[in-house]
């Protein structure tokens, strides 16, 4: 599937692309300045992070990257949901 040039060369940009984004994100997760600005962020990078581990598995052909990252969406998704669930209610569970 990657044996094309162009390919590689679009994943490559892909993966670079995707890497850089994680800077301005991070810095929106240092300043804030709101408790929900850094909850986005954190979402957002984990979001980010689970597309360069698909990328890079696909550029390396390893399966096990994507499931990894399957799972790292996985406990992200239930973390936004108790950080939503805390500033909205003052509560967790």
């Amino acid at each position: 599937m990657t044996d094309s040039p162009f390919i590689q060369v679009a994943l490559q940009i892909t993966l670079a692309v995707l890497t850089v984004l994680l800077f301005p994100t991070a810095y929106r997760l240092y300043r804030g300045p709101r408790i929900a600005d850094r909850m986005l962020a954190m979402d957002l990078i984990t979001t980010l992070l689970a597309s360069i581990m698909v990328v890079y598995a696909i550029l390396e052909n390893q399966h096990l990257l994507v499931d990894i990252a399957l799972a790292l969406s996985a406990l992200s998704f239930i973390a936004t949901l108790g950080v939503g669930r805390y500033v909205s209610e003052g509560r967790v569970f």
